[in-house]
């Protein structure tokens, strides 16, 4: 895959956002047993390309124990869409305020192993931020490059990804980044469909 360059959050907000809006994402049912969740990939600019906030959980957690994850997680009751399961989760576990997402779009749902259906959610922050993640759900935050998910991916099956760090990137999260990435490098200068 080929991200375009260079890529700032003014080239790729307003395209990526038509482009999501108009685009038929595959929403999949929740079955019974199975949890609903969403997750936020928050970009924002620095140095002059696109970053994504990514969190390491702590190891003790119950599920995806150790594991790096975008920021988000099950549905509440009382959330009314996806877009706010993914914003309040964004701020209980990094301290992102809500109301400075813009949000994009969301991107098709993902199943996992584990007994989840992920809504990604697309959003862009304008400007970085400085994390304060919630010790009880996160471990470390990192800033992670967009065009990282379009390198080739390392490591054997299951765990193929990337090293972040002293950390490894894989599963879900892997999946989604990559999804995204696909998407991201369909879109060239004119080329405003996903």
């Amino acid at each position: 895959m080929k991200i375009p360059a260079p890529l700032t959050r003014a080239s790729l907000e307003a395209k990526l956002g038509a482009a999501l809006a108009k685009r038929s994402r595959r929403a999949l049912p929740t079955p019974e047993g199975v949890v609903e969740a969403s997750v936020l990939l928050p970009l924002f600019e620095r140095d002059g390309d696109l970053h994504l906030w990514v969190v390491k959980r702590p190891d003790g957690m119950r599920k995806h124990g150790g594991q790096l994850a975008f920021p988000g997680g099950k549905r509440d009751a009382e959330d009314q869409s996806p877009f706010e399961t993914a914003l309040r989760e964004a701020e209980e576990e990094i301290g992102l305020p809500r109301q400075d997402v813009n949000i994009a779009g969301s991107l098709d749902d993902l199943v996992t192993g584990t007994g989840f259906v992920i809504t990604p959610v697309v959003g862009f922050l304008p400007h970085d931020f400085v994390p304060r993640p919630n010790p009880a759900e996160v471990e470390r935050v990192h800033a992670v490059s967009l065009r990282t998910f379009a390198q080739a991916a390392s490591g054997t099956f299951p765990r193929i990804g990337y090293p972040i760090g002293e950390d490894f990137l894989w599963g879900a999260t892997f999946a989604i980044g990559r999804h995204f990435v696909a998407l991201v490098s369909d879109l060239g200068p004119d080329d405003r469909s996903l």
